[in-house]
Formats: C-alpha cells, sequence, structure tokens
C-alpha cells in the first residue's frame, strides 16, 4: 500500500490515474477520512468479543498493531494505492499525470518565490 497526497489534484487527474494504475493491476482508493480512520483503528486494536459483528470482523484475522503508523499520515485528501508493484514501479505512473496549474486564491505555493527589492512600476494605492 502507498499513500499519495491528493491535494491540489483535480478530479479530472485522479480518475486519468486511476485508468493508469487499473492497467498494472493496481487500484487507487479515496474515502472519507473519518472512515479510513475508523477502520484503521478497528483493524489495529483486538476485538471486544460483545460487540455486535464480531463473528464479521473476526474473519479478517488477528489485529495488527503497525496500521497505527498510518494515523499521522492521514491528514487532508489523501489516496491509497494497492498493488503487487513496487513503490518505484507505481511512482513513475502516478507522476506521469502530473499538470502545471494556475495559481488559486488561499492556495500554498510548492515552489519558492523572490520578489527582488526595487521599483516594481506599480502605484502603491
Amino acid at each position: 500500500m502507498v499513500l499519495v497526497s491528493l491535494i491540489n489534484v483535480s478530479s479530472n487527474q485522479v480518475q486519468n490515474i486511476r485508468k493508469d494504475l487499473v492497467k498494472v493491476g493496481a487500484e487507487l482508493v479515496i474515502g472519507k477520512n473519518t472512515v479510513i480512520t475508523t477502520a484503521l483503528k478497528l483493524r489495529a486494536s483486538p476485538l471486544d468479543k460483545n460487540m455486535e459483528d464480531f463473528e464479521f470482523f473476526n474473519r479478517f484475522g488477528a489485529p495488527k498493531p503497525e496500521l497505527n503508523n498510518l494515523k499521522e499520515h492521514l491528514v487532508g485528501k489523501f489516496g491509497m494505492v494497492f498493488s503487487n508493484l513496487s513503490v518505484f514501479d507505481l511512482k513513475p505512473i502516478i507522476a506521469s499525470n502530473k499538470r502545471a496549474a494556475v495559481a488559486k486564491v488561499g492556495v500554498t505555493s510548492t515552489v519558492d518565490v523572490t520578489i527582488p527589492t526595487g521599483s516594481t512600476g506599480m502605484d502603491p494605492s
């Protein structure tokens, strides 16, 4: 599984990435952060035998406490890529869909912008 950030990624780009990943047998899953966090928490901790759906959840095997390490990375818009390929094989597929975008109000730049001191030729008013 590979976590990917989807900040500043358009829905059209996500659709194109999904199409390219399916061709190599991978799948991009995007869901609500709270649902994903709840599912990981449920999978990482031992099940309560008195819970309503114990038999259903118990079919998935023993708890996996290492899933708790993902919690700190589940911030903002993100997706999970599931595949048998290595991250080194997946990265070029995802990066090939990278597109330049126009600046929008309130969006943080991903590159440093330096404006030299001096006259801009614009009136300060």
